[in-house]
């Protein structure tokens, strides 16, 4: 008998699989007297990862040191760095930030979105 409950719970692992949780995103704003980042949140498309969020841009960039209206933000794993891109920085808008493409690719549960003048 014990022995048809422990195949019963291997098929059933085996057939459904636990679903990785989504990892915990901190953000870290370097321009936060120019940009502020709001509602964020973790969107996944097929294998795609997004983080969806509001940028308010509220003074240029300039007074922030940077040299041009773009910024680039940084996806880091741990210490690593997954992905970076270039994002501009001209109006508030809602943006989709890449974060990654291969689910189950991120080794950490914990992620850090950092948004910087272009080229820092």
């Amino acid at each position: 008998m014990y022995r048809h409950l422990a195949i019963c719970i291997w098929l059933l692992f085996v057939a459904f699989p636990a679903r990785a949780a989504e990892p915990v995103v901190t953000l870290v704003n370097d321009l936060e007297s120019c940009v502020a980042l709001s509602n964020g949140s973790l969107v996944r498309h097929g294998n795609v990862l997004l983080y969806q969020v509001q940028l308010e841009v509220f003074a240029s960039t300039g007074n922030c040191g940077c040299r041009s209206m773009w910024g680039s933000y940084q996806v880091r794993n741990g210490p690593q760095v997954v992905r970076y891109e270039d994002l501009l920085l001209k109006e508030s808008r809602q943006a989709f930030l890449f974060v990654e493409s291969d689910e189950g690719v991120l080794e950490n549960e914990e992620i850090t979105i950092g948004l910087g003048c272009k080229g820092s």
